[in-house]
């Protein structure tokens, strides 16, 4: 995997900025063929993703209908051995300076206008997560929260059969009305990214009954919080790396009955 941080960033900057409805990247064979294909190999095992009770509604059985594995190094020390030492290499290149840096030159008009510096100064930390969509999934039309600065999904299917699963992007005109302009196609190793503003309106309609597991991987850069919020989220990283792997522990027992 050596040079893959740069070759992400290099990927970065040879897409083009689409501005419609809002600025952003719509990015196709984004990483190496190669490492897409261990991405969905090395997708961790169900029993490895606490839910997200707050994100996404239910699904048709009442049960959260999204759950996700964070890509920290404590969580994925929990991962089995092989995937382990994968997503270790792919989270350190996603979470490098140099995608970062290619990311905030794309959106360098956003981020000056929302921040008021220029996008260097901008103070960002990434968090990465493999996300797991399953039927009922849905989220309404939003633009994000203003701690986010920059949003980026990878769709993370075994082939293109399932391309209508991908995330809408629409306008909202002053009376609140909003209309799709376009859907970016959820088929092997595309995704996209976006700064966020108070025009990144975007959601996903809701997964039907039948439909099978939806996989992606999320980027998301939030603004760099002060010393206290840092102990906090530090406090939260630990119990959340506590949690997983009871939870991978229990599930893993429960298997095996």
């Amino acid at each position: 995997m050596a040079g893959l941080a740069h070759r992400l960033a290099e990927s970065i900057d040879g897409t083009p900025l689409s501005h419609e409805p809002f600025d952003h990247l719509q990015l196709q064979e984004f990483f190496p063929e190669d490492v897409f294909a261990g991405m969905v190999e090395h997708l961790p095992d169900p029993r490895f993703f606490i839910d997200m009770t707050n994100s996404g509604g239910q699904q048709y059985n009442g049960k959260a209908a999204r759950s996700r594995v964070i890509l920290q190094p404590g969580i994925i020390a929990g991962l089995p051995r092989a995937q382990r030492a994968f997503w270790l290499d792919v989270a350190a290149a996603l979470a490098s300076p140099s995608v970062e840096t290619s990311l905030k030159r794309k959106f360098a008009d956003v981020l000056s206008a929302r921040f008021d510096c220029p996008p260097t100064e901008v103070r960002v930390y990434p968090f990465l997560m493999l996300v797991r969509d399953l039927a009922g999934y849905e989220i309404s039309v939003h633009h994000d929260s203003w701690s986010k600065v920059i949003n980026a999904q990878f769709y993370l299917p075994a082939d293109d059969e399932r391309a209508y699963l991908g995330t809408q992007f629409f306008e909202r005109d002053e009376s609140k009305n909003d209309t799709l302009i376009k859907t970016i196609p959820f088929v092997r190793n595309s995704g996209y990214a976006f700064p966020v503003s108070d025009k990144s309106w975007h959601g996903v309609t809701r997964l039907s009954r039948d439909e099978l597991p939806r996989h992606s991987l999320m980027l998301i850069y939030y603004v760099t919080p002060h010393l206290a919020k840092r102990v906090f989220l530090a406090w939260k990283d630990f119990n959340q790396v506590v949690r997983a792997r009871s939870v991978a522990m229990v599930r893993g027992f429960q298997k095996t009955e």
